[in-house]
């Protein structure tokens, strides 16, 4: 690497919240996914396991600090 290169990386300090927030992202990336894409919730449309209603997700952190969610999903008729 040059010299102007390096001077763009960030420091040592700032590597565990690049990490943390890099993985944030990443775990938004996949629940959007799952939710508009298995459930179509923003379509409109028929998902996996039908016509959803309603949802309600909380995002939690385990002991580890590991993002996972846990969500309800309502469908029609049910």
């Amino acid at each position: 690497m040059i010299a102007s290169q390096l001077q763009l990386l960030p420091s040592v300090k700032q590597w565990p919240l690049l990490i943390r927030a890099a993985v944030a992202q990443f775990f938004h990336h996949t629940c959007k996914a799952v939710l508009e894409g298995l459930l179509a919730t923003k379509s409109g449309g028929t998902g996996i396991l039908g016509d959803v209603s309603n949802y309600f997700g909380v995002v939690e952190t385990n002991g580890r600090g590991i993002l996972h969610l846990h969500f309800l999903v309502g469908f029609e008729g049910i």
